[in-house]
């Protein structure tokens, strides 16, 4: 077998146990990765509608049912919703094409499904007392066809790359035995007696210092022929020990570059952690904030409640008087009228049910302001925790603003006043949960910078001239500011103040990628003790 065959299949051997391991390693992954966010979007989803619907199932609200199962329906992954109570009556269902009659099969996880929907259940319960059921059933479809194709497509790669291993070790195996051949077919000239060879120094690596060695001996061996039986020994050993030598240089470079594959593959799957622990971060502030602000309004609806609770068992006590004092009405009998009268009167007085009467009204809509509150936090989280598809429709940033304001509320309000000026602006065209995610990032920032309470001021205008139109943002803090020297550095990936542990870099540097990525800029301005400006500008056109 030649050397250059064995180059070729040496190197194709290892390049595919490489492809088989990496393709191996990314298609779990991926699988993988594609269970736990399907599970997580489940349980997400069947959890948000069930805290949504629950009032309107109490109350046996079917219009909100049905309301609320049509906007559900309107994310395509969603195959149908069914709301049952507990006679296994539907109080409301609808469905994405023929599902609505579907028969609900349990599936607890992503291993169960075997018809490319995944059936779940949600109970709706008020203590141990459970009132209804919610079936819903979500399609699978596309990430199956996201893991079919990723499968193709890294055969496919593969096989493109075995292609061009093959095709370059083939090159790789021409030019090392081409200089053996010469080497080879000058020698076997000298075995037959002609000394006058000498061979082209057309390299200077190892070959070269071989073909120059070789001319050398040749000129010896002109010069002193008697010399011809020791230098042919000589030119044998030398022969053997330039295919060692190419041997161990080609193995050394076969070494150094697994070296480079496993630490470009070790960089990438760092860069993504960092990434990922960079939004996991974001989203763990968020939670805490939000579990923090529902409590609030929470736990006054409920302490409403139980007022009601009580008004409505002194209610209940007044018409049971007011009936027996009935039930005693007789035409020919009415000497006890008087003291069930005297009775309703007097409990009318002790328990003042005019101001009962009017207290309901004030608690009713103290309730209904707390759970408005509720929906508007709930609301915030799911469109910044919502995945981004990249689809660019008409924003109003104003309410994006807003948005990433009351989700951050819990954050900043004990160190932060803020100062909105927010002028008439025009709806833009872009990703709303990436910007929401930018001003998010911006405004942690300045409440971090603050050290014990500060202000944070947020301006937007429209800024509107014959030549050019754009909408100008800056949030703008009165904290510790940013040193001279960092600021060159300050949307840099991986580039931090903050101590080892509290920050990755990325911040930033996301957040400048996706105004970039919108056609914008963003720049920064500070100084030390004074505080920081950062402005974003997107150009209308």
């Amino acid at each position: 077998m030649s050397l250059r065959l064995k180059t070729i299949i040496g190197v194709g051997l290892i390049e595919a146990t490489l492809l088989v391991i990496l393709i191996s390693t990314i298609l779990n992954y991926m699988r993988n990765t594609s269970e736990n966010s399907l599970e997580n979007y489940v349980t997400t989803t069947k959890t948000l509608f069930a805290t949504s619907t629950k009032d309107a199932i109490l109350s046996f609200d079917l219009a909100t049912l049905e309301s609320s199962i049509q906007e559900i329906l309107k994310n395509d992954s969603i195959i149908y919703v069914r709301i049952i109570d507990n006679n296994n009556n539907i109080l409301a269902s609808g469905s994405n094409g023929e599902y609505k009659e579907r028969e609900f099969l349990l599936d607890n996880n992503f291993l169960d499904i075997d018809d490319s929907i995944y059936d779940t259940e949600e109970f709706i319960s008020v203590g141990d007392t459970i009132y209804a059921k919610i079936e819903i059933g979500v399609s699978t479809q596309q990430i199956e066809k996201s893991i079919k194709e990723t499968t193709k497509l890294s055969i496919s790669i593969a096989i493109v790359e075995m292609v061009l291993v093959a095709f370059f070790s083939f090159i790789l195996g021409i030019y090392l035995t081409k200089q053996l051949k010469v080497l080879r077919n000058a020698a076997k000239d000298i075995s037959a007696g002609d000394y006058t060879q000498t061979i082209d120094i057309k390299t200077r690596d190892e070959v070269g210092e071989v073909a120059h060695a070789f001319n050398k001996m040749t000129s010896s061996l002109n010069a002193a022929n008697r010399k011809t039986l020791t230098y042919q020994q000589e030119l044998e050993e030398l022969n053997k020990s330039l295919e060692d030598r190419v041997e161990r240089r080609t193995q050394k470079i076969l070494d150094q570059k697994d070296k480079l594959e496993s630490a470009y593959g070790q960089l990438q799957k760092t860069q993504r952690q960092l990434v990922e622990s960079e939004k996991l971060a974001s989203i763990g502030q968020l939670a805490a904030g939000v579990a923090h602000e529902i409590n609030n309004p929470v736990g006054f609806i409920k302490s409403n409640l139980s007022s009601l609770e009580d008004y409505i068992g002194v209610y209940q006590t007044l018409i049971k008087e007011q009936q027996a004092f009935i039930d005693k009405v007789d035409i020919n009998q009415n000497t006890d009228l008087k003291p069930h009268l005297e009775k309703i009167i007097a409990f009318k007085e002790e328990e003042d049910i005019e101001f009962i009467s009017e207290d309901i009204d004030s608690l009713t809509k103290e309730s209904i302001k707390g759970t408005v509150r509720v929906e508007d936090i709930v609301k915030g989280l799911k469109v910044y925790s919502r995945d981004s598809d990249d689809v660019f429709e008409p924003t109003d940033l104003a309410a994006c603003l807003n948005d990433a304001l009351t989700m951050l509320n819990n954050e900043i309000k004990y160190k932060c006043k803020i100062k909105k000026e927010i002028g008439e602006l025009p709806l833009f065209p872009c990703d709303k949960v990436k910007i929401i995610q930018v001003f998010t990032n911006l405004i942690i920032n300045a409440a971090q910078a603050i050290k014990d309470t500060g202000i944070l001021l947020i301006k937007a205008n429209h800024n509107k001239s014959t030549d050019n139109s754009n909408i100008t943002i800056t949030i703008s803090d009165n904290g510790q500011g940013i040193p001279k020297e960092n600021l060159a550095k300050l949307f840099d990936p991986f580039f931090t103040t903050k101590p080892v542990g509290e920050g990755t870099g990325l911040g930033l540097s996301i957040s400048h990628g996706i105004i970039q990525d919108h056609g914008g800029e963003i720049s920064v301005e500070s100084k030390v003790g004074v505080g920081t400006r950062f402005t974003i500008i997107f150009n209308i056109d």
